[in-house]
């Protein structure tokens, strides 16, 4: 089983490019574009490690 990877960030370029990334190296990629969405999803999924933008709109 591979790890899951929380990536969180408003910038769609920078999700697609690095989910991309890490999903071909083996990880189950969750994604989340903003902090709200993040709140309401991370319960649920309890990933292994959490990329997280610091500087997003709303909630960062």
């Amino acid at each position: 089983m591979s790890a899951t990877i929380f990536q969180v960030d408003d910038d769609h370029f920078t999700r697609a490019f690095v989910g991309r990334i890490l999903h071909a190296s083996g990880y189950e990629v969750i994604t989340a574009q903003s902090g709200e969405e993040a709140l309401a999803q991370v319960d649920g999924i309890q990933p292994n490690l959490i990329i997280l933008d610091v500087l997003m709109p709303g909630i960062d």
